[in-house]
């Protein structure tokens, strides 16, 4: 079992968290230099997952698998090593994507913010699907934080 935990252990030093659990196969296939992850391959990254979760080097929320001492999610691009499909992105970092649009752009309209949100996660062209995502995390109560009358004074 040490050896699963090793394993799963350098995959989260080398990579940002949060990502999906499904894509932990092609994460250690890549990190490993394999063409492709068979079953037996799979197996072992699941047991690895299990034992890092056992261990509480990683923890599990939703689809995602975080580190245990993350609590915020840095706001990455995507790029040629991430597809560019919201499906891969948990709501908290789309949400810390909005707040830094909101910081660095001030008060726009919410159309112009999702647009805007995506752009900074790496998105060219915003879809429909990816409106609608982005449009429910943007919430009154995203707009106290960002500008709390402290920040005026």
């Amino acid at each position: 079992m040490a050896h699963y935990s090793t394993l799963h252990r350098r995959l989260w030093e080398t990579s940002l968290t949060p990502f999906r659990r499904a894509t932990t196969y092609a994460r250690i296939r890549t990190l490993w230099g394999l063409e492709k992850a068979g079953r037996r391959i799979r197996e072992k990254i699941t047991l690895g997952v299990e034992a890092a979760k056992r261990n509480d080097t990683i923890r599990q929320r939703g689809k995602f698998l975080w580190l245990t001492h993350q609590t915020v999610p840095p706001v990455r691009r995507f790029g040629i090593d991430r597809p560019s499909n919201l499906v891969y992105v948990c709501d908290e970092e789309i949400t810390e994507a909005i707040k830094a649009v909101q910081r660095d752009e001030g008060v726009s309209p919410k159309e112009a913010l999702v647009k805007r949100t995506g752009q900074r996660l790496g998105i060219q062209s915003t879809s429909q699907d990816t409106a609608t995502r982005i449009r429910r995390l943007v919430k009154p109560s995203t707009w106290t934080v960002i500008f709390s009358w402290s920040r005026f004074t």
